[in-house]
């Protein structure tokens, strides 16, 4: 399901291989699928497990990816979380369809629709478009959510990134850019604010990114890995997108535009929220199935928080 071109998303984890998944998982996707003719392993994503697209002899290109708890119980919970949701969801051109799924002795596989396409650069404006297009279109959809759909809500969350941000308090210079570990205090009072401020309106995927993303060759943007999906306000994902852009200042273009006035504010407790968050995650050990995403978190916390800067600056 990874693109043709030869560019990396940021997120890339250390991923084992499909020769290297438990043969009892190969064995079921012959037997259910066919023999495997073809088959190419990615990289791109945060998971340890495997992701790889193959061909049998009995059907379409398919895109397999798998994880056991022995690599990592988080990723695992975050696959069957996803299970619950694509097979609740319906059909529609931006995501995949589930073809098979395997969860037996701590090991969970997805055969999801293979698509041909690439990793997005959310730099460049077309791919950005494309994407905006695509989310756009499932907000539309995914508004207000499907009745049996149980996931997260962003106030849980927001819970959580408290719980964090307390933590930032006691050593902001350890954690924080100079000017929010200065503003700390301020910064933390919206963050007490912000999980009485995000209703549950939408369901969002809530993990825009570009290695989540796959733009098809007539230009068309897909989304992937619906494991970290939310119940949230029906900007959440186009912010996330929008935080994606080379600057702030180009981040904030996209957001008055997107952003209704009477929720500009909660955005910017909501990427203060988040950005601390990341500042946290940036500053645990390293997980050594997932060598790079200290530095992925530290990126986007200075993403986010550059971002709220400028807002709050204003």
């Amino acid at each position: 399901m990874e693109g043709r071109s030869d560019r990396r998303p940021r997120a890339v984890g250390r991923r084992i291989g499909y020769a290297e998944l438990p043969a009892a998982v190969r064995r079921w996707v012959e037997s259910r699928f066919g023999p495997v003719l073809l088959m190419r392993d990615h990289v791109g994503g945060m998971s340890p497990g495997c992701a790889c697209s193959l061909r049998t002899a009995d059907g379409p290109a398919l895109f397999v990816k798998a994880v056991g708890t022995e690599l990592n119980e988080h990723t695992v919970t975050l696959f069957r979380h996803e299970i619950g949701l694509l097979h609740l969801l319906a059909p529609v051109p931006y995501r995949p369809e589930v073809r098979g799924v395997w969860d037996r002795d701590g090991w969970v596989a997805i055969v999801l629709e293979h698509v041909d396409g690439r990793f997005p650069d959310l730099a460049a404006d077309a791919d950005f478009t494309a994407v905006a297009r695509t989310i756009t279109a499932q907000v539309a959809e995914l508004t207000p959510p499907p009745t049996a759909v149980a996931a997260p809500s962003l106030a849980t969350t927001a819970e959580r990134w408290l719980h964090r941000w307390t933590e930032l308090r006691a050593r902001p210079a350890w954690y924080l850019p100079g000017w929010a570990a200065a503003r700390v205090d301020d910064l933390l009072d919206r963050v007490r604010e912000l999980p009485h401020q995000v209703p549950a309106t939408t369901l969002c995927h809530f993990d825009i990114r570009d290695d989540n993303l796959l733009v098809r060759g007539d230009g068309r943007a897909v989304v992937l890995d619906w494991g970290m999906a939310r119940l949230g306000p029906a900007w959440t994902d186009l912010v996330l997108l929008a935080a994606q852009r080379p600057t702030a200042a180009e981040a904030q273009y996209w957001l008055e535009r997107w952003v209704a006035p009477a929720d500009q504010d909660v955005v910017t407790s909501f990427l203060v929220a988040f950005g601390g968050s990341q500042a946290w995650n940036a500053r645990q050990p390293t997980r050594p199935s997932l060598p790079t995403y200290g530095e992925f978190c530290a990126e986007d916390m200075r993403r986010l928080l550059a971002l709220a800067r400028l807002r709050l600056d204003r």
